[in-house]
């Protein structure tokens, strides 16, 4: 029965009470009281489980079996720990140990350690598992012997000792598979995501304790670490808000039942690790501080410190740079030293940040000088990139730009690596994040360089990471499989909208599918290759050509502009990103393109392009010449700008690129020898005809509409075509840009089907509502459709920001594809078709809602 307890929970919970019920023996009492101790206890329902264990230990002493009452007594000293009654625990603990030999003193030296490692004992813990390995020979004692190996496996994650680790992990899983423990089985899947985590490889990671999760489930139970662990998981991956939510929910659960007292203080301490990277300081803080309260009654001096820490992290994010403040942290960085060495450089790094704040050289130096003595070590990428960080600060309060930058460059090497291991682009743009300060100190040291050409290396060198490396995912069959499931089910529930039949029970299912499929996605192991560096100023300026370049960079809160024309480079600072003209502007559009104007559109848009164009460009749009062609690289908040409406722009080409180097890349691309493709989607009443006249004029052409446009014929031709157009419904999804879709036949197209692709198509037309709108992700990415065809290869996209006028884009795309044919570029042929088509308010705000992407 007490295997039974860690193999199927549920069955021996079940055979225990029906054991007690039919008033067994006091022997067998014990331990059918012993293994319902167990199970509730794993379950968190710590009130009834040592009810159970203090009823078990009174039979086996009314049986007079000594060892059997020391056994439960162990788990009893377990069980009283995770409810915070520490100093009542151990002793029952140490006694159990003291009062048995042989097997039971090695299985009590077992539960010893275990309440070590959640005191955060991490040697004490090692010296009981060393105790107990010999002692726990014998085919009769193979799952002891794996529960040892796990716990010490555990350990010797924590010190850093990740090699040793996976040795004992594999052997435990070896050993519980043998036995058929299913329950210590998907603890061992469970720890394995543990070791991938501290490898740095989180699509495995995630992978194992999703795995993990599952297995739990199948037997009926959910490991307390495992939202804890996620979080972990999630924050290293950059995605704070669900790190957050997965924290907070389990913590919110925990407190409706009776709950382990030491879990929920440990998840109130994860989720504030994870509101401050949201950020949200204030929730940090107020949940720092009730951590560190519940691990202060629980008696857990390292859980408290680290805690301390998260609420010293919380103040100096509000701004708060007291010395008051600096000696908390730097109390709190001197004893990580001995009780967390893995996450003293953390508690280093943030007393040195203080320090510089309020002006202390010397305390700043000796802290940033400790947290960067791991930038040469072997830890995790992440881990040295942190450490790069703190080596660029330090040199940063010396006054030594060129160490600052040689830091900064290695830090982000470092965080490129981490990114590598990502096949996922949704991932590589979240887990920028982790490189925002390294961008900010590199760009804050080079914006007044005499050579301008370091500030744009250096703004280079940071942005569109997400885009330097194709996703991977394309090839997995389960997610295949949920896509498809996912259009099917979106089907029904159009039908069922547009009949008013009952829709909830579908739409869950299609929440449950949408996790599902991101869930897969982010599974996806990254590709090996080398990491890619800025171009030169020789290929910037041989793929601008005839162009003039604007690039624009924010920097601690304004907008520099940099233009780069004939190879000459100059600079421009203008105030803070124009977020709200942006937006009103983008409002103006979508009214005038759908008739609903009241206004003089023409007044309006030179009245409005002019304010927006001062408040980006400032004076440097005097740099400019003559109608030559123009390259704007934004930042990712700027890039559904309409860029046409600014004056300076209005008559003359305009390319946007995510980066430059994306556009000097894809300028070296080999024109693509692959069809035409034309797609038509449902319930759009312009297109069949707009496609029937414009495709006539490519003889070799593929045209795909109505029942034809399902989604596998489209993404079958869209592979490797040298120029598509697709005229379909779009939607853009600012909750979850990945499922931004083109409405096909069978249902959507989603970016994570576009992703599928082998070969991108090289050159796109999008006349669908919102198709060019992106979502800020990471440092400075977007999430869209138009980012992740870029990512897989496409070199140039047209599309809008804004949700369009049908017949008039009708209109539009004929006079686009005219000049095109005639040999222009995309760019050129825009605005060759926004100056024909722009008759009437409507005509001239739906060109001006179309942006070229790439070339």
């Amino acid at each position: 029965m007490l295997e039974l307890a860690l193999s199927r929970p549920h069955e021996a919970l079940e055979a225990a009470d029906r054991a007690i019920l039919t008033g067994c023996p006091p022997l067998a009492a014990s331990f059918a009281h012993h293994a319902a101790g167990i199970v509730l206890r794993d379950r968190g329902d710590l009130t009834s489980a040592i009810d159970r264990l203090r009823r078990g230990a009174a039979s086996a002493r009314r049986a007079g079996d000594h060892e059997r009452e020391a056994d439960v007594r162990a788990t009893l000293g377990t069980a009283l720990v995770w409810s915070g009654r520490t100093r009542q625990g151990l002793p029952e603990l140490d006694r159990a140990v003291e009062s048995t030999r042989g097997a039971a003193a090695g299985r009590n030296l077992l539960r010893r350690a275990a309440v070590h490692i959640v005191l955060g004992r991490y040697e004490a813990a090692l010296a009981d598992l060393e105790a107990a390995l010999p002692r726990l020979r014998g085919g009769e004692n193979r799952e002891w012997r794996a529960r040892v190996l796990t716990r010490r496996a555990e350990v010797h994650l924590a010190l850093g000792a990740v090699n040793r680790s996976l040795a004992d992990f594999d052997r435990a899983e070896e050993l519980f598979r043998e036995t058929g423990q299913e329950f210590e089985y998907a603890i061992a899947r469970h720890n394995r995501g543990l070791a991938a985590r501290a490898m740095g490889d989180l699509p495995a990671a995630l992978r194992r304790l999703h795995e993990a999760a599952e297995l739990y489930r199948a037997v009926g139970t959910v490991h307390p670490d495992l939202a804890t662990d996620l979080s972990d998981a999630l924050l290293a991956a950059g995605l704070a808000r669900e790190a957050f939510d997965v924290a907070d929910s389990a913590f919110q659960h925990g407190e409706e039942g009776d709950g382990a007292a030491y879990k929920q203080a440990e998840l109130l301490y994860t989720s504030a690790v994870a509101a401050l990277a949201l950020p949200r300081p204030d929730v940090a803080r107020e949940r720092a501080a009730l951590a560190r309260r519940a691990f202060q009654a629980q008696g857990r001096e390292l859980w408290m410190v680290r805690s301390t820490l998260i609420r010293v992290e919380a103040e100096l994010a509000q701004g708060r740079h007291r010395p008051a403040l600096l000696r908390r942290a730097q109390l709190v960085a001197d004893r990580m030293v001995e009780l967390d060495p893995e996450r003293a450089a953390r508690a280093h790094l943030v007393a040195g940040r203080i320090a510089t704040a309020l002006g202390r050289a010397e305390d700043a130096e000796r802290h940033l000088a400790e947290a960067a003595r791991g930038r040469y070590r072997s830890g995790s990428p992440l881990d040295r990139s942190v450490a790069w960080l703190a080596q660029a600060l330090r040199a940063e309060v010396r006054g030594d730009p060129r160490a600052v930058l040689a830091a900064c460059r290695a830090g982000l090497d470092a965080l490129d690596r981490h990114l590598l291991t990502l096949g996922s682009t949704e991932l590589r743009a979240e887990a920028t994040r982790h490189g925002r300060d390294l961008g900010a100190i590199a760009l804050r040291n080079t914006q007044h360089a005499r050579d301008g050409w370091r500030l744009l290396v250096a703004a280079e060198r940071w942005r569109a990471t997400a885009l330097s490396g194709r996703p991977v995912s394309r090839q997995d069959p389960e997610l295949s499989h949920a896509l498809t499931s996912l259009r099917a089910l979106v089907r029904q529930l159009e039908e069922n909208r547009a009949a008013d039949r009952p829709t909830a029970a579908l739409e869950r299912e299609h929440r449950r599918l949408e996790r599902r499929i991101r869930d897969l996605s982010r599974l996806a192991p990254g590709e090996s290759r080398a990491i890619t560096s800025p171009p030169d100023r020789e290929r910037v300026i041989e793929a601008l050509g005839e162009a003039q370049l604007i690039d624009l960079v924010e920097i601690d809160g304004r907008l520099h502009v940099m233009t780069v024309v004939d190879g000459h480079l100059r600079r421009h600072v203008v105030d803070a990103t124009p977020s709200q003209e942006v937006e009103h502007t983008r409002f103006l559009l979508r009214r005038t393109a759908h008739g609903l104007a009241r206004w003089d559109a023409d007044q309006l848009f030179a009245e409005v392009g002019g304010s927006l164009q001062e408040r980006l460009f400032g004076g440097a749009v005097e740099d400019l010449e003559d109608d030559r062609p123009v390259v704007i690289v934004p930042p990712g908040s700027l890039q559904a700008v309409p860029w046409a409406m600014l004056p300076v722009l209005r008559h003359r080409p305009v390319w946007i690129s995510p980066s430059v180097t994306t556009l000097v890349d894809h300028r070296e691309v080999p024109e693509s020898q692959g069809p035409t493709v034309f797609v038509a989607g449902p319930g759009l009443t312009a297109a069949a005809s707009e496609l029937a006249r414009i495709s006539a004029n490519y003889p070799s052409s593929i045209v795909l509409t109505g029942e034809r446009a399902t989604t596998d014929a489209v993404l079958a031709v869209l592979d490797g075509c040298s120029l598509a157009h697709i005229a379909a419904h779009g939607t853009f999804r600012l909750d979850n840009p990945m499922f931004s879709s083109l409405g096909m036949h069978d249902g959507p197209v989603t970016v994570h089907d576009v992703e599928r692709l082998v070969r991108a198509p090289q050159r796109i037309l999008l006349p669908c509502c919102d198709s060019a709108v992106g979502a800020p992700a990471g440092a400075d990415e977007l999430l869209g459709l138009v980012s992740s065809l870029m990512a897989l290869g496409t070199v140039g996209v047209v599309g809008a920001i804004v949700p369009v006028n049908d017949e008039a884009t009708a209109t539009l795309m004929i006079a686009l594809h005219e000049a095109l044919r005639s040999g222009m570029s995309l760019a050129e042929s825009l605005l060759s078709a926004r100056e024909k088509t722009s008759d009437g308010p409507v005509g001239v705000a739906t060109g001006l809602s179309f942006l070229a992407f790439g070339w």
